[in-house]
């Protein structure tokens, strides 16, 4: 009954619904975006925690004289040993001056611009799983061996970086309720409209023996293929737009920092291109759900 193409509502000629695949298309287009941007949020966080958990990293600042840098590789090998002692730590290890400028180059070039700078040291550090360390004891021990030595916990800075990606996620939840809303709204006018179009036709149904639930299934059956069009519009718009993101991405330079490459490189995987997918597929069943409901609220109160 639903899928047959004859139908005693001359539905398909409206005015009112004609502009409704394209704004079905718009909301899909926008939920499809803000779906992904929380997608990549969770993907680009939950890379970082994996990355960076049980792990921290010490600076030791370079010497300020000659004498200093004679004994700067001794300053550090102190370091590391205290480190390896440290009950808690897998294991420890000095980057050598290459190493750390490396790290610096995509920030701030190559050259003679990164030579001329007083480039502290780095001691990549790494904790056993589960084990607890006091930090501000192991930087005091640290600053002793090393003087001017820092720690970096990176799950100090870390959490910052989990606020802002729950902040990302509540806005783009927020815009996807805000697109449903607008949506709703659309398919509520056209449907309304429809209804005061053809306020005569359905009154000789109701005559001849229709019920409210044969008109509502009309409208829902319009709404259907409306929303389908627009539906499939949107979800072509906003897939490629992904896609386009992710060709970004991949050819990004490689001097470009690893955060920004992280944003652009959304990479997502079967079960993410699912949920993305199921949003077209969210706003037609959305869009038959709210015309059938708005024909039903009507006619129960025409007299």
């Amino acid at each position: 009954m639903f899928w047959r193409r004859h139908s005693d509502l001359p539905l398909r000629g409206d005015a009112s619904s004609r502009f409704l695949p394209w704004i079905v298309a718009v909301m899909v287009f926008l939920a499809v975006l803000a779906v992904a941007g929380l997608l990549a949020a969770q993907e680009v966080v939950g890379r970082w925690q994996w990355a960076l958990s049980g792990t921290l990293t010490v600076q030791v600042p370079p010497p300020v004289d000659a004498a200093g840098a004679t004994n700067m590789e001794d300053r550090i090998g102190k370091a590391v040993e205290l480190l390896r002692r440290t009950p808690g730590v897998a294991s420890a290890e000095a980057l050598s001056e290459a190493e750390t400028r490396a790290l610096l180059e995509p920030w701030l070039g190559a050259g003679a611009a990164i030579d001329g700078l007083p480039v502290p040291r780095l001691i990549d550090v790494t904790l056993i799983p589960g084990a607890t360390v006091d930090f501000a004891a192991l930087e005091g021990r640290l600053a002793a061996q090393a003087p001017g030595a820092t720690l970096d916990d990176h799950g100090r800075w870390l959490g910052d970086l989990v606020r802002l990606a729950r902040s990302v996620e509540a806005v783009a939840a927020a815009i996807v309720l805000l697109v449903a809303l607008a949506g709703i709204a659309a398919v509520v006018f056209a449907v309304r409209t429809g209804l005061a179009i053809h306020r005569e036709v359905i009154d000789l149904l109701h005559l001849i023996g229709a019920r409210d639930s044969y008109i509502a299934r009309e409208f829902a059956r319009q709404a259907f293929t409306l929303s389908l069009l627009g539906s499939l519009l949107g979800a072509v718009l906003g897939g490629g737009a992904l896609l386009a993101l992710q060709t970004i991405g991949g050819n990004s330079p490689a001097g470009d920092p690893e955060a920004l490459a992280d944003m652009l490189s959304i990479g997502f995987d079967a079960r993410e291109w699912i949920i993305l997918a199921a949003v077209p597929i969210a706003a037609i069943l959305l869009s038959v759900a709210t015309a059938r409901l708005s024909v039903m609220r009507a006619l129960s109160r025409l007299v």
